[in-house]
């Protein structure tokens, strides 16, 4: 499992996200992602 950290979301969410943080979450299985409820909430406002 991977948690993935708030930074790693914010560069997601950029017009132009680097290059690595792409190859990275590209090279991991969906199942093996794992958000916990903090950054979720966090972000939720943004993603509604």
């Amino acid at each position: 499992m991977y948690p993935i950290d708030t930074n790693v979301l914010s560069e997601l969410r950029k017009l132009r996200p680097h290059g690595a943080v792409l190859a990275w979450i590209a090279s991991v299985e969906d199942a093996q992602l794992l958000l916990q409820p903090l950054p979720w909430v966090k972000f939720r406002p943004v993603l509604n």
